[in-house]
């Protein structure tokens, strides 16, 4: 982050947005001047750290089917809000993305998901995922 060098992001925005980029040596000029801005930094890189180990995890230890119910279920801890059917994910995520996340086709990901909303596990409201049996899913991965 403080280290230099050529860093390439990239996102896709849920809604309107404006993007504003600064390098890491103007983010340390300001976190100096502004000390209570690093609690923030150690915050928000503790957060991606901690999804990206609990990734690796269900990548090598998982099959697709339950690493795509683990994130369901880890979206919906983070992200989700009470709605009237279930747990809404608040942000819209594709099938696309949840397939690149889960390194599975995005077709896979449509038949898998096609399959837990027939059995009422899960549905898709405003292109939102609505987990509707939360309890239903961590049967199927034996996490209940």
């Amino acid at each position: 982050m403080f280290g230099g060098g050529h860093h390439v992001w990239s996102a896709n925005a849920t809604k309107h947005s404006e993007v504003l980029a600064i390098t890491g040596s103007e983010l340390q000029d300001f976190a100096t001047l502004h000390a209570h801005v690093y609690p923030w930094i150690v915050d928000v890189l503790s957060f991606k750290l901690h999804w990206l180990s609990i990734l690796f995890q269900i990548h090598g230890t998982e099959n697709a089917q339950q690493r795509l119910i683990k994130l369901l279920i880890m979206l919906g801890e983070f992200f989700g809000k009470p709605g009237p059917d279930g747990i809404v994910i608040e942000p819209r995520i594709s099938q696309r993305d949840l397939a690149t996340l889960l390194g599975v086709s995005r077709q896979w990901t449509n038949r898998t998901l096609t399959h837990l909303r027939k059995i009422g596990f899960v549905a898709i409201r405003d292109r939102r995922f609505v987990i509707q049996d939360l309890d239903g899913l961590k049967e199927m991965i034996g996490k209940k």
